[in-house]
């Protein structure tokens, strides 16, 4: 396998760096999957052949196919973690929006919903 097909996203596990909110959402989701498969698997305590020798390759072959795997279920909608990452965004913006059109101080805006002595409204 040549250096540019171990480069592109598709083998690489789609970690490229993400264009917009929509495709960091699916790549967080597919890291998220990865890392749930690769616990499972370490967590396996015995193999299915009954090999309970545990080598390098197989470990590196496993982690490929999960992360494939992962990136694959999550552009498929996975959980729904990115659907609503990217919702939760969007609602955002929208909102942010509105107040910059309504509100003559709109740069302070977002500042009460990260102060330390209120409640998050979210």
């Amino acid at each position: 396998m040549g250096a540019s097909a171990l480069s592109s996203p598709a083998i690489g596990g789609g970690h490229g760096k993400p264009t917009n909110a929509k495709e960091a959402a699916t790549q967080f989701e597919g890291m998220l999957i990865g890392e749930m498969l690769r616990s499972v698997h370490d967590s396996n305590s015995g193999s299915l052949d009954g090999d309970e020798d545990s080598d390098s390759e197989s470990d590196t072959t496993y982690s490929m196919a999960a992360d494939q795997f992962a990136q694959l279920m999550a552009k498929q909608g996975g959980f729904g973690v990115a659907k609503l990452l990217t919702q939760g965004l969007a609602s955002r913006e929208a909102s942010g929006a509105n107040e910059k059109s309504g509100d003559a101080k709109s740069g302070d805006a977002h500042l009460g919903e990260l102060h330390p002595d209120k409640p998050n409204p979210l």
